[in-house]
């Protein structure tokens, strides 16, 4: 490699180093949206206007819908489709099953297109719009590096290196980038209208103008905004071809009701006929035969069926297009089956009892059942882990060993209790008793869903108008509170638990055993197997920045590291 090549090389990766430093964390919808596949067989790749947006350059596609019609799961789904596009004529695109990371990164080398996608989502705390450039620009570099050559000027024009990426320079180097890209560029832009708009500039409707600016440059590029028609976004998109989700969306709700349907099938005995009625049986020793049970049991297996069709007309009828009504409500009927000599139509009545596809209205229901079946005390403790769950979506990484040291920590007389779980799976549906559906553990990408829950699971609340509901006091009740107070509870909290975890002993006496005679090496040692029965503690120093820890030996052995 020539001395040029090797500069070029270095310059580029600090020009991505730059940018990536002044950036949240956008990639996490990989981990908190469940990926689907668009099989040959999807309804969008028979869109009219779907099909219209890609295979034409210079449009836009606005993907509109109620909250919960399924907008970021399509349209990670699209993303991925185009980013693997191997062969337009020959459709590659289409893939049968959600890629892993590593088949997801080789096909995304050779794909015919560019892709370049933001993720906005309020679960990951306040949103700059400016990052939505800086996040496009990045991606863009990271599949092209050829392209900074064309961009150094403007990276070198300004000295301060505070103020690289502003918003004119990341504009700038943003047209620059588009007008000399080879391959065709697709821009996705997913949930802008979470963003917080108070205050903040440049507004989002500027932001939507950048966008348009770059699609009319020199090369064609394709722009899929994705969004709650919220009005001041819906007037401010250019004239553009229209998909309302939660009016196109039934085949997604009846393939996902079939599947649930059958999950409750099989849950309550309805698989296979001859298990239910088999020679093999041990009949009740009475003076009826073995044929009238095996009728019996035919006759039962018929009336269940009949009712498991209409619970999955009902599903599909009250749904009204919101897809996490219908996946919320199914866990709710399969944590009924749990319970003994569940009855088919039993389920029937409770469906019709949630009302209908409107996601406040199902949170209401699901927090009459908590408060209905929970003790004021655990009432507290469901609050207190809706509180933690709110806030730690904001942070990096808060998973199932960080709820359970939350919650034995708020227990202070049944803490051994919550360390007692001999798996995880049971320490999860424990938490699913005691906060219903409004918390979901979410898997590492590209995991199996059938793998063994693990302490790295993440946890969050199952969609972010979860955090306005329980801001209603009117709605949540007993179980509200405002974002600001979970923030002030949480820091609180942080602040005395690492007070006991690090007390700054002024007798010198620290929690970790150091002597005069140990390395380094030692102390790093003894800090980490420290730390790994604390995990609650390393979150907390990482993301919480009000709590500054004052112990002397965690401190040395920090340096140490």
């Amino acid at each position: 490699m020539s001395l040029w090549d090797q500069t070029f090389n270095q310059a580029w990766a600090i020009s991505l180093i730059s940018i990536r430093n002044i950036l949240t964390s956008n990639l996490q919808r990989d981990d908190v949206i469940s990926p689907i596949a668009l099989t040959t067989d999807h309804w969008i790749l028979a869109d009219h206007d779907y099909c219209g947006w890609e295979q034409n350059p210079l449009q836009w596609l606005f993907i509109s819908g109620k909250p919960g019609s399924g907008k970021s799961v399509i349209t990670r789904a699209i993303e991925q489709r185009l980013s693997t596009m191997q062969d337009p004529n020959e459709g590659m695109g289409v893939i049968k099953d959600p890629l892993e990371p590593a088949e997801y990164a080789r096909r995304k080398q050779t794909s015919q297109f560019m892709v370049a996608s933001w993720y906005c989502s309020s679960r990951d705390g306040p949103s700059l719009h400016d990052q939505m450039l800086r996040s496009l620009l990045y991606q863009i570099l990271q599949q092209d590096p050829t392209l900074f050559q064309h961009i150094q000027p403007t990276y070198r024009q300004q000295n301060d290196s505070a103020n690289i990426w502003s918003t004119h320079r990341t504009m700038e180097a943003l047209e620059i980038c588009c007008n000399n890209i080879t391959k065709r560029l697709f821009l996705i832009v997913d949930g802008l209208d979470q963003s917080n708009t108070e205050n903040l500039k440049p507004s989002r409707l500027e932001r939507i103008r950048c966008l348009e600016r770059l699609r009319l440059g020199v090369k064609p590029i394709n722009i899929l905004f994705s969004s709650r028609s919220v009005d001041d976004i819906a007037i401010s998109i250019p004239r553009s071809s229209a998909i309302v989700l939660n009016e196109r969306n039934r085949p997604d709700i009846e393939r996902i009701v079939s599947m649930g349907i059958e999950q409750i099938s099989s849950v309550i005995g309805l698989g296979e006929p001859g298990d239910l009625y088999s020679d093999e049986l041990n009949y009740p020793a009475t003076s009826l035969s073995p044929r009238f049970f095996q009728t019996y049991f035919q006759r039962a297996e018929g009336q269940n069926k009949r009712e498991l069709k209409r619970l999955g007309d009902l599903l599909t009828h009250k749904a009204k297009g919101v897809i996490l009504w219908v996946t919320t409500t199914l866990k709710v009927l399969q944590e009924r089956c749990d319970e003994p000599f569940i009855d088919v139509s039993e389920l029937v009545a409770l469906v019709g009892d949630i009302p209908h596809g409107e996601l406040n209205n199902l949170y209401c229901h699901i927090v009459d059942g908590l408060l209905e079946k929970l003790k004021p005390e655990r009432i507290a403790l469901c609050r207190q882990a809706l509180m933690w769950t709110a806030v730690g979506a904001g942070y990096s990484g808060f998973h199932l060993q960080h709820l359970l040291e939350v919650l034995a920590i708020e227990s202070p007389g049944n803490s051994k209790r919550w360390f007692g779980f001999t798996s995880w799976i049971l320490f999860k549906d424990h938490l699913r008793r005691l906060c219903g559906s409004l918390v979901e553990v979410v898997q590492p990408n590209g995991w199996s869903e059938f793998y063994e829950y693990h302490h790295f699971d993440e946890v969050q609340l199952i969609h972010p108008t979860v955090i306005a509901f329980l801001q209603d006091s009117s709605l949540a009740r007993d179980l509200s509170f405002t974002l600001e107070e979970a923030e002030e509870n949480v820091v609180k909290k942080a602040k005395k638990y690492t007070a006991i975890s690090l007390p700054g002993d002024p007798t010198g006496e620290d929690p970790l055993p150091f002597s005069m005679k140990m390395t380094n090496k030692d102390k790093i040692n003894v800090l980490l197997s420290y730390l790994e029965a604390k995990p609650l503690l390393p979150y907390i120093m990482e993301n919480i920045s009000d709590v500054k820890p004052l112990n002397s030996s965690l401190s040395h052995a920090l340096m140490a590291a």
